[in-house]
Formats: C-alpha cells, structure tokens, sequence
C-alpha cells in the first residue's frame, strides 16, 4: 500500500489540478473579456 500511495497521489494531482486551473482561467476570461471590451 505504501509503495501504490503516492502514485494515486500523483494521479489526483494530474487530473485534478488541471481541472482547477481549466476552472479558474474560464473564469478569468469571462471577466477579462468585457474589461477589454469596456477599456477599448
């Protein structure tokens, strides 16, 4: 169980950070998109 732990660590981390930051830029980018189009 030892040695199988920190690669199942490893593979939440894989799968679900990118998620996280997928969340995150999609976010960003609803926001970011109208302030560009209000300052332009």
């Amino acid at each position: 169980m030892v040695s199988t732990e920190p690669v199942v660590v490893m593979d939440t981390i894989l799968v679900v950070r990118p998620r996280q930051v997928q969340f995150k830029w999609s976010e960003v980018a609803k926001f970011s998109v109208p302030l560009q189009e209000t300052v332009v």
